[in-house]
């Protein structure tokens, strides 16, 4: 899900944005602002992966039987 300003979807996103860019031909969604970024500051990175568990909010995460084990 991408917005060119997440306060479309919650008041509390405002002035949050969407930016899309390619990593060694993925494409890779994130979130920034327009807020001065400083090099203290990491940039994070978040990255699902279903072997690991589910992603969070997706219909396996709703679907799934907690007490199984994904095999590794």
């Amino acid at each position: 899900m991408q917005y060119t300003d997440w306060g479309e979807r919650a008041a509390r996103w405002s002035g949050i944005r969407s930016e899309t860019v390619d990593v060694h031909g993925m494409k890779v969604h994130y979130l920034v602002t327009d807020q001065a970024r400083t090099p203290e500051v990491p940039v994070h990175l978040l990255v699902p992966s279903p072997a690991i568990a589910p992603r969070t909010g997706s219909m396996y995460s709703r679907n799934c039987d907690p007490t199984r084990t994904l095999s590794r």
